[in-house]
């Protein structure tokens, strides 16, 4: 084998590893975008991807390394040596990214998922407005996020087809591809759920009630996830934890004990002194009852089941991260034995 074509093979096993590298950092949000390009800048080397040339480089802090692809293609004579130290340590860091579970990268050879349809039309039925990327374009876009990635998705309205991008021009990965497969979970159990309560052969404050208690139970759920797994800010104004969800937003009272749900300005619903009346179970004491329609439940309903899956998600890997953390501990104290 030629310097050459080792040269080549080397680079086509690396390429991978640091598209692999670039995904983990922008799901972490450490991409950022310079001028043209977008940019992640680690400890020992910068990511930098072009999207409009679909160029790819790497450059060691130290200027020991650059190398450079373009349209999958290693640019040789516009890269330095790749050394077998080099070579080693980008081989470690592929199976550290093993342990981290960060999928391969899949580039080229994706087929656009099924769910990228069934949201599409999703939005087409509830009336969302699309918005093109030029006037004369026959594609038709509905902006979307997903596990904090912002992707759009498409039909052309002379072939009838689907699409799935990434707005940050990064090409799909596979870990793109799960986050979409969870869509698709989502849609299934959206397709059956629940019939939204309340109906027309019951009063309007009973159906009213109704429409409260599944609200302010779906708002109890999220802000309890965002607890648990995010952040929420103390708003000190409204002496309150909020977080905004679109045109709402949710809000507990500590010094209250009051939940409360608002559309804009307009207060939907509140409850203090939460609890479940364990007959009924309903949340009682309910305020502000009155302005609540099926669509606000329908949208609480589309929160609250795709938390669910990623309350799932987010569960399991918090067990495989304590069973790794107490395996490690073990074999530590076995070491030191």
């Amino acid at each position: 084998m030629s310097a050459l074509q080792e040269q080549g093979e080397r680079a086509a096993q690396i390429r991978p590893i640091l598209e692999r590298t670039f995904a983990l950092a922008q799901s972490w949000g450490l991409v950022e975008q310079a001028g043209d390009n977008l940019q992640y800048q680690g400890q020992e080397h910068t990511l930098i991807y072009n999207p409009q040339s679909d160029q790819f480089s790497m450059v060691n802090q130290d200027g020991s390394c650059q190398l450079s692809w373009h349209e999958q293609l290693f640019l040789a004579k516009s890269s330095q040596e790749i050394t077998d130290q080099q070579f080693r340590e980008f081989q470690e860091l592929g199976q550290w990214l093993d342990t981290q579970q960060v999928p391969q990268f899949a580039a080229s050879e994706v087929e656009v998922p099924n769910s990228t349809a069934r949201l599409f039309e999703q939005y087409a039925s509830q009336g969302e407005s699309t918005f093109k990327l030029a006037a004369e374009s026959t594609e038709d876009f509905y902006r979307v996020q997903v596990d904090n990635i912002v992707y759009l998705i498409s039909q052309d309205a002379e072939t009838g087809d689907y699409d799935l991008k990434r707005e940050d021009g990064i090409a799909l990965t596979t870990a793109d591809l799960n986050a979409w497969a969870s869509v698709d979970l989502w849609l299934d159990e959206l397709d059956e759920r629940s019939l939204i309560p309340g109906s027309s052969k019951t009063s309007d404050w009973e159906s009213q009630t109704q429409l409260a208690d599944s609200l302010l139970s779906s708002a109890e759920f999220i802000l309890a996830f965002r607890h648990d797994f995010e952040a929420i800010e103390y708003d000190q104004v409204q002496q309150s934890y909020i977080i905004g969800l679109d045109d709402y937003s949710i809000g507990y009272s500590p010094t209250e004990d009051t939940l409360w749900v608002q559309r804009g300005t307009e207060q939907l619903a509140s409850t203090s002194h939460q609890y479940l009346d364990e007959d009924s179970q309903t949340l009682t004491h309910l305020y502000d009852v009155g302005s609540i329609t099926p669509t606000d439940i329908y949208r609480f309903q589309e929160w609250t089941t795709w938390l669910r899956l990623k309350q799932d998600e987010l569960l399991q890997q918090q067990s495989i991260e304590e069973f790794d953390l107490t395996e490690k501990n073990r074999l530590d104290h076995d070491f030191e034995r």
